[in-house]
């Protein structure tokens, strides 16, 4: 592999008239044209070392791994530094369109997320540490639900995110809330207090953090999913 790639970079070519009407037949006829090719402008002759360098490179690899592989000779120097053009041009586009896709997610997601928050806001208003079964912990929580929409909500899907002084993660749950402690509805305008139990698992060092951090000491964020109305209409976050 040294071999040709030294002899792609050296350009050590002999030939003469028009250079890019050079065939390339196989990698040895490079240093049979040294001469011609090196009236090439540097950017050409770059472009067409890319070219031979790239596609020997992934016929390498595909033979190594057993795939299909396709012969770059057999073109002119013309052609083959048209396709390095037009490989680097399609590779720039298709960059920009998978980040403009990206970021249309994004927004999407976030428009979304909004609309949800827009919708209902979920508040944490305590958090202790209580005894569970066979004298384990559970972790009580009190969330407000309130409905700041003009539609009668019957339920929320999320994810509660707990997390210590220095923005570390140490707790995650999700929460499906149908408010049946407040006859399933939060009418608009209205809000409700629901209190939850989570079980701690004391082999999880998150979980011990969180049982033994006040809720003072930790910061609290919810991550909408999904509200449902009772006119059978639904707001969805997509992750």
């Amino acid at each position: 592999m040294k071999k040709w790639l030294i002899i792609c970079v050296a350009l050590l070519l002999t030939a003469c008239g028009d250079p890019k009407d050079i065939v390339i037949n196989s990698l040895d006829d490079l240093p049979k044209n040294e001469k011609a090719l090196k009236k090439l402008p540097d950017e050409d002759l770059q472009l067409m070392s890319a070219y031979f360098v790239r596609m020997e490179m992934a016929n390498a690899f595909g033979q190594a791994f057993g795939g299909s592989t396709t012969s770059p000779y057999g073109i002119t120097v013309g052609e083959a530094i048209q396709r390095e053009k037009d490989y680097r041009e399609n590779k720039v586009k298709k960059e920009a369109e998978e980040k403009a896709a990206a970021e249309k997610a994004r927004q999407e997601l976030a428009a979304k997320q909004k609309a949800i928050n827009d919708a209902v806001n979920v508040i944490l208003i305590d958090k202790q540490s209580v005894e569970g079964k066979y004298s384990g912990k559970n972790a009580k929580i009190i969330l407000k639900f309130k409905n700041n929409s003009n539609k009668n909500i019957i339920g929320v899907k999320g994810l509660m995110v707990f997390r210590d002084k220095f923005g570390d993660d140490v707790f995650r749950i999700k929460i499906k809330e149908d408010f049946e402690e407040s006859g399933g509805i939060i009418n608009p305008g209205s809000e409700t207090l629901i209190t939850s139990y989570y079980d701690i698992n004391q082999f999880i060092s998150g979980d011990t953090i969180f049982d033994k951090t006040p809720a003072s000491e930790l910061s609290f964020d919810y991550q909408p999913e999904l509200v449902l109305f009772e006119d059978g209409t639904s707001v969805k976050v997509e992750n």
